[in-house]
């Protein structure tokens, strides 16, 4: 299991998109991955994170906590963590933890670069 990140063309190198490669279950070594790559963008000055949830069929407790520590990091940069793609099941655990107000969430990629773009644009016309 493999986890990457992608710099975005559409937002310059102010966001990259991650994904894990593979069917996944974020835990264990997985989350040390995902936490490392997240702080790895972070100490480039990448303000935006989009993590691709199309593959994960389980998330741990701790990989729940890395997104969020990661996400107020991405938060105090200006910037955000978004996730995409999360599956029914994922959804289910995050609502029932009472964190889908604490996440963002959107359906799929695509509307996440649309997100960044407004946000960006939005920050830059203040």
């Amino acid at each position: 299991m493999k986890f990457t990140a992608i710099p975005l063309n559409e937002a310059g190198n102010e966001a990259y998109i991650c994904e894990f490669e593979g069917a996944a279950n974020v835990e264990n070594d997985i989350v040390a991955a995902l936490g490392s790559q997240l702080d790895v963008i972070l100490e480039q000055g990448v303000r935006w994170a989009i993590v691709d949830f199309s593959n994960v069929l389980f998330i741990s407790s701790a990989g729940v906590g890395t997104l969020l520590s990661r996400r107020r990091k991405f938060r105090k940069s200006n910037g955000d963590l978004i996730l995409c793609n999360v599956s029914e099941e994922i959804m289910y655990v995050l609502k029932e933890l009472n964190l889908v107000d604490h996440m963002r969430i959107v359906p799929n990629c695509s509307e996440a670069v649309k997100s960044i773009s407004a946000a960006s644009a939005s920050q830059q016309s203040v």
